[in-house]
């Protein structure tokens, strides 16, 4: 996409949220685009001069959730009973003994698989403000996350996941809610690309919250069962 020819009116804007928003929900596929059409890490701002990059592109202590660590040990391609009873211990009504009811299969036997499948299906693709300051960047969430090294891919598919089952807190309005999330995401890069990776895996690193649990309800909802 040629990020000069996108028509930034309100309304255009409006219009490419709602789209974006039910492509990412039909398909798994998160798209965000630059931010001269939602506002993170201001590129219309930065580029124009009217703002220090160095105050803009930055991404502000806040309380995340799981780390790397946990959402690795759920897309593993063998997983051990251990790894499939770990469901448990992001839920906070769920006990790893849990069955459903009479058919007496294990919540955490039954929530894994999707919840993998769910992870492995998304895909974050970013559109960079064409300047060539900040690039576009694609990350397979699933990918990311099994990768045993290091990467601001992986703590940024991390980041996202945390927003998308709401374990992420403290942030700014603009960064709540489904938009928001992508909103943030948008601006982890944006600061990636003008201030440093190593910064920002920083931050990111120090907000994990290996404490934080969601409920049964939100994982079912998230992974749409």
């Amino acid at each position: 996409m040629d990020n000069n020819e996108t028509n930034t009116t309100p309304e255009a804007g409006k219009s490419r949220r709602s789209f974006i928003k039910k492509s990412s929900i039909a398909a798994g596929i998160t798209i965000i685009p630059a931010s001269n059409v939602w506002g993170a890490c201001n590129v219309s701002g930065v580029s124009g001069g009217s703002q220090s990059v160095n105050t803009t592109c930055i991404v502000t202590p806040f309380s995340g959730g799981r780390s790397p660590g946990t959402w690795k040990k759920f897309v593993e391609y063998a997983p051990s009973e251990q790894d499939i009873d770990r469901i448990a211990t992001i839920l906070s009504d769920v006990d790893h003994k849990d069955i459903f009811g009479s058919s007496g299969q294990k919540k955490t036997a039954f929530y894994y698989p999707k919840l993998k499948a769910f992870i492995l299906s998304q895909t974050i693709t970013i559109v960079g403000n064409g300047l060539g300051t900040i690039r576009d960047k694609v990350i397979n969430v699933g990918t990311a996350v099994a990768d045993n090294s290091e990467s601001i891919e992986k703590h940024i598919a991390c980041t996202y996941l945390n927003g998308l089952f709401g374990m992420n807190s403290g942030l700014s309005a603009e960064f709540t809610g489904f938009d928001g999330n992508n909103l943030f995401i948008e601006h982890i890069w944006g600061s990636a690309e003008i201030n440093g990776a190593s910064m920002v895996e920083f931050e990111l690193d120090k907000a994990y919250r290996e404490n934080i649990t969601i409920t049964e309800a939100t994982l079912s909802i998230v992974l749409g069962i």
